[in-house]
């Protein structure tokens, strides 16, 4: 009983996954970028390592680098 309850919630969760990447291949690139900053309407990305933040760092703590884009939606 246990095993099958596993199973059955595995197969669901590959089911509900493919059904996520289908809806996000249909979606735009600034419809991702939504769901990526949420409601927000605002992102800062370094542009040296890809790194992505939700206020304005000096610099990005991941590469050093002082270059970083802010973006408004």
């Amino acid at each position: 009983m246990v095993c099958e309850l596993v199973t059955f919630r595995t197969m669901l969760a590959v089911r509900l996954m493919a059904v996520w990447a289908k809806r996000i291949d249909g979606m735009g690139v600034v419809t991702r970028l939504r769901l990526i900053i949420g409601d927000d309407g605002e992102l800062y990305e370094c542009r040296n390592c890809g790194s992505k933040f939700d206020h304005e760092p000096d610099t990005c703590p991941t590469c050093g680098s002082a270059e970083i884009a802010h973006y408004e939606f």
